[in-house]
């Protein structure tokens, strides 16, 4: 059974060039991004387009290599103007909305400063919100004895962490190949499109 491994995450994306952390980080914000464009008109704060947009040109620096900063500092104000607070009013999924908005902050983020442990933030944040859909759903008792091993054998736990995995492993086989980066950038890309649909199972 795959379990969310932090360090190893980070051990496996340091050796990749940042074009290939973007595209990691990116995948993991993909596939939650259906949440936010599906409570957009619930969600008082909602900006499904603006959402959309960021993370479609963000995919697109990437296979071009070409990272604008101040542009992706203006993306970032946006994600961070997006992300409900605390004090938001509570809308059906906006956790979810959080953790996809936090991911993608960090997916734009690991653009600018090209880090390891921004590139990990949204797998980290994808698997928290699957989390805790799990514990929602079954209505988990997170006191219970073994409730973590329920919660992470859960298939949606499990095939969310495969495509973390498997992408790390396309990745790194392509990290000193400059010819094939981009076509496995694009590859991922389409992936994590498709994938999005099933996020949540």
């Amino acid at each position: 059974m795959l379990r969310f491994d932090e360090k190893q995450i980070i051990d496996q994306i340091e050796p990749l060039p940042k074009r290939l952390r973007v595209a990691f980080a990116a995948a993991c914000a993909q596939r939650q991004l259906p949440i936010c464009i599906r409570t957009s008109t619930i969600n008082p704060a909602g900006n499904p387009e603006a959402v959309t947009r960021i993370l479609r040109e963000l995919w697109d620096s990437a296979e071009r290599d070409a990272f604008n900063p101040e542009k992706l500092r203006r993306d970032l104000a946006v994600c961070d103007a997006l992300i409900p607070g605390r004090d938001a009013e509570y809308f059906s999924g906006s956790e979810f909305v959080q953790s996809a908005l936090i991911s993608l902050h960090f997916a734009v983020d690991t653009g600018l400063s090209g880090g390891s442990r921004e590139a990990m933030r949204p797998a980290w944040y994808a698997y928290e919100a699957l989390d805790e859909y799990i514990i929602q759903r079954f209505a988990v008792d997170v006191n219970a004895p073994g409730h973590q091993l329920f919660i992470d054998a859960n298939p949606i736990i499990q095939a969310e962490l495969l495509r973390q995995k498997s992408d790390l492993a396309e990745l790194g086989a392509v990290a000193k190949d400059l010819r094939d980066q981009a076509a496995v950038i694009s590859r991922i890309r389409r992936r994590a499109e498709k994938d999005a649909s099933s996020f949540f199972g």
